[in-house]
């Protein structure tokens, strides 16, 4: 009895504080806060006052899905709610009569940088997932980078020359759920190789989204010819989209509050990686390219001294030089390699926590790594080694036997 018990409050305790891990009131309170000391701002009935504590309000409303048992957390909701009622905030004209507390446009508030989260999809096919580990995919067809309650980014995956291990982005769509700082409306922002140029506008034609006369809460900025960044201004967050000729990268930069609002992430490149069937074996493949080679039948297009020289070349460090190292060899193409210097960039300047993930290793870690090549040869190396044990059994046993 004292057993189950135990077990059981070590659950509730257990799911109290994961609760408190998850939640993300810090970031709604320290918001309300800092913008009542910038605006000297005092609790009363005044216009600007009820707008402030309105966003308060509703960033908590987002937040009960991930704060259920947070103590603080209700306490709080029920005091600012309270608040409302007393100060007759739901009779004060806000801006415009027109508009109602459901149906205006409230920005989340910037979250600590702690809780950026931070996601790449590039190359022959590479994805450095939001909680930092990196997987390698060969799966061709549609595939879901993230999808949560704001937008959805997915992307189409093709093989080159039907070649398992050589594929690449053909296709990036970004879908914006219809939201009060979409003005209800779904926005879609979809390229693919065949376009000329990045599209610079959403399929509507619409680069912009302004709510409360001035505020842009949503825009498509061109930084150049062959890279567009989506800018989510209402959800902090951004999606960066690159091209360098026939390859294709998707970025994404959000906090964690909103990617938690996902249904499912089984199937989310940014959150379970590649499947299990489709995992490409980068580490053995840049180890020993000679073997890979061989086993696969697929012919490689430059020397692996040759191609790490020339990722060292482009800076580039970590596991971005890892696949730098697996794509060079497997096409000698230039613009892959650039491509992937430009994914480095865009994750040390868009990402505040970078440096927690950067080494700056330029040398291959894992020399002589031959867990297994792909496809059938790993099967063949087991079969081997199992009937070499089976062999060494057989003959022990047989001289223990007759001794």
């Amino acid at each position: 009895m004292l057993t189950n018990d135990f077990f059981l409050g070590f659950i509730i305790s257990w799911q109290t504080i994961c609760a408190y891990q998850s939640c993300p009131i810090e970031e709604c309170t320290q918001w309300f806060s800092r913008t009542k000391d910038y605006e000297y701002l005092v609790e009363s009935s005044s216009e600007r006052y009820c707008q402030v504590l309105q966003t308060y309000i509703k960033c908590l409303n987002d937040s009960i899905p991930f704060c259920r048992g947070h103590l603080k957390f209700h306490s709080i909701e029920y005091l600012m709610k309270k608040q409302w009622n007393e100060l007759n905030c739901s009779k004060v004209q806000l801006q415009s009569a027109a508009e109602s507390y459901h149906n205006r446009c409230h920005f989340l508030p910037a979250p600590a940088q702690r809780n950026i989260r931070y996601c790449s999809v590039y190359g022959q096919l590479h994805v450095r997932k939001f909680d930092g580990f990196w997987s390698s995919c060969t799966n061709p067809g549609a595939l879901a980078v993230t999808d949560n309650r704001y937008f959805i980014v997915q992307i189409t995956d093709s093989r080159s020359n039907n070649q398992q291990y050589l594929s690449h982005i053909t296709q990036v769509t970004v879908i914006l759920r219809p939201h009060n700082c979409t003005l209800s409306k779904q926005l879609t922002y979809s390229t693919s190789l065949e376009d000329t140029n990045l599209p610079i506008s959403f399929m509507s034609g619409v680069t912009s989204v302004n709510v409360d006369g001035n505020r842009r809460a949503i825009e498509v900025l061109r930084q150049s010819v062959d890279y567009i960044e989506l800018n989510l201004r209402y959800i902090d967050s951004s999606i960066h989209i690159r091209r360098r000729g026939n390859y294709m990268s998707v970025s994404v930069r959000s906090p964690q509050f909103v990617l938690q609002s996902s249904s499912s992430t089984s199937s989310q490149l940014c959150l379970s990686g590649c499947h299990p069937s489709f995992v490409s074996p980068l580490k053995s493949m840049i180890s020993m390219p000679e073997e890979f080679s061989t086993c696969q039948e697929i012919p490689l297009k430059i020397s692996k001294s040759a191609a790490l020289e020339r990722c060292q070349r482009k800076n580039l460090t970590d596991s971005f030089l890892d696949t730098c190292i697996y794509d060079v060899l497997l096409t000698d193409n230039e613009d892959i390699l650039s491509l992937t210097y430009d994914v480095q960039q865009d994750f040390k300047r868009v990402f505040p926590l970078h440096y927690h993930y950067t080494t700056g290793r330029q040398h291959i870690l894992h020399e002589n790594y031959t867990e297994n090549f792909g496809g059938n040869c790993i099967l063949l190396q087991k079969s081997s080694c199992t009937l070499q044990i089976s062999l060494f059994l057989l003959i022990f046993f047989y001289h223990i036997s007759i001794s």
